[in-house]
């Protein structure tokens, strides 16, 4: 699931399944038009999380970035 933003009206939008294509404007999906334009996606990603190691390599819990 992905949330878009209308850069002409700024309306949002859900999208549950959607597809990625390059285009001249760039990255773009074509289930996320709204005033005859392309929308920009939101990026809510945080990124990878890490591992906390311990002595002798043992794994001790997990942490977000």
């Amino acid at each position: 699931m992905a949330k878009f933003v209308c850069s002409k009206c700024d309306k949002e939008r859900e999208i549950l399944e959607y597809s990625i294509k390059v285009a001249p404007e760039g990255l773009v999906s074509d289930q996320a038009v709204c005033c005859q334009t392309y929308m920009d996606r939101i990026d809510n990603r945080k990124g990878f999380g890490g591992i906390k190691k311990g002595r002798n390599g043992s794994v001790k819990g997990k942490y977000s970035h």
